[in-house]
């Protein structure tokens, strides 16, 4: 799942990089704004890859009810990004602020790291490798419900 998350950032940010001068194009002629914009899509696999891996796997946290984990890695992620934001922007600019921005998506990234590999049962079983709740019910006592 996460192979497939950083495989989309990867491939977005490999697009940018092709596409950066000509798509700026569109938007400016002016030299200076135009290097600029191109210097930010050329920066920006450095945050795309980590965040198309934090968004797969943030969906499949989410959707196997195990959001919680997510919500504390984002807000981790963004706690260290702001400071840096603030550190590094006051001594490389905007290129600073963009790092701290992939720093942030990296932590996020790497604290989501025992997820990657999906959920796991209780003695180390995959919940893969377990039958359906209803057909483990059904061969134990009755509940008397």
């Amino acid at each position: 799942m996460v192979l497939y998350g950083l495989a989309a950032g990867l491939a977005a940010s490999l697009v940018l990089n092709a596409l950066a001068p000509a798509a700026v194009g569109l938007f400016t002629a002016d030299p200076a704004v135009a290097a600029e914009a191109v210097w930010f899509l050329r920066c920006m696999p450095l945050y795309l890859v980590p965040f198309g891996g934090l968004i797969a796997v943030g969906g499949v946290l989410q959707a196997g009810g195990r959001g919680a984990g997510l919500l504390a890695a984002t807000l981790a992620g963004f706690a260290v990004q702001l400071p840096l934001a603030f550190l590094l922007g006051s001594r490389m600019g905007t290129t600073g602020v963009w790092l701290a921005m992939a720093a942030g998506a990296m932590l996020s990234l790497g604290l989501l790291r025992p997820a990657w590999r999906g959920p796991r049962a209780p003695g180390g079983a995959s919940a893969r490798d377990r039958a359906p709740r209803s057909t483990r019910t059904a061969a134990g006592p009755r509940s008397g419900r």
